[in-house]
């Protein structure tokens, strides 16, 4: 349970850093659905690509970008109530988006670098920020309201965590 409080404190973090604040403290709306949606089917999109080419990093960072995405929807849902969002992700076996996540974590043997690769995921997006730390939008397309990265951003290291653990041949 405290991994997943973890978890659901970063992408807060995030939030609150991006100036996504008001997401957390409306009702969701549609478009806003929409968006998140698109999101979320982006990183499966860049999973099925992974796990077709055979490729454990990209297969790590989609699943942890899903993670990453589907706490936040739960937290635009919850308004922001990490409490709600924790039992929801430490009780809910039954939602078929966490449980296809973490079918991917398990399929994968990503259980002991998991949160490793999460923290790692969210250090490279805060660096998103740009040099007067203010976020980066896509202002117009199918896109918009997604942020984006900036010039001082950070690719992730999951090839150096999955190495560490011996997971790459």
């Amino acid at each position: 349970m405290e991994q997943w409080e973890m978890m659901a404190k970063m992408v807060k973090e995030f939030y609150l850093a991006f100036k996504q604040e008001e997401f957390l403290n409306k009702d969701m709306t549609e478009e806003r659905g929409h968006l998140r949606d698109l999101l979320l089917m982006e990183e499966k999109t860049e999973y099925m690509k992974a796990e077709i080419e055979n490729d454990t990093v990209g297969k790590l960072d989609a699943v942890v970008d899903m993670t990453y995405v589907y706490i936040g929807t739960l937290l635009e849902q919850c308004k922001g109530n990490i409490d709600i969002v924790v039992r929801i992700l430490y009780f809910d076996s039954m939602d078929s988006e966490l449980v296809g996540i973490c079918n991917k974590i398990e399929k994968n043997k990503f259980n002991g670098i998991f949160l490793t690769a999460f923290k790692e995921v969210h250090r490279s997006n805060m660096t998103k920020l740009d040099k007067n730390g203010k976020p980066v939008y896509y202002m117009e397309g199918p896109k918009k309201g997604k942020i984006g990265k900036s010039e001082l951003f950070e690719e992730t290291k999951l090839k150096e965590i999955i190495e560490k653990e011996g997971e790459v041949e």
